[in-house]
């Protein structure tokens, strides 16, 4: 082990090795991955992820049909179904 831990992460000095998923190995400062950890989250503690890529997809039956994708709001402008109900998609 390389470097002394501390207890506000900023301070520690650690180094480690991270295996990446493509198999590569890289050795990092422990306080450099705890920045990064902490850019994954904002301000309330919610987590967000970064989507590589769609891998795959389903459509279920209720799901908004071609024919009833748009609408007329209340004032009578013809406006798009935004949603994701019936679509079920598998992410990486």
């Amino acid at each position: 082990m390389v470097g002394k831990s501390h207890p506000n992460p900023v301070l520690d000095t650690r180094v480690m090795e991270v295996q990446f998923p493509d198999g590569n190995v890289q050795e990092f400062a422990a306080n450099v991955i705890a920045e990064h950890l902490y850019l994954q989250v904002d301000d309330e503690g919610c987590r967000f992820l970064i989507v590589d890529e769609i891998i795959d997809h389903r459509i279920e039956g209720s799901a908004v049909a071609p024919d009833n994708m748009y609408y007329t709001d209340k004032h009578g402008v013809k406006r798009i179904r935004r949603t994701t109900k019936g679509w079920a998609l598998l992410l990486q």
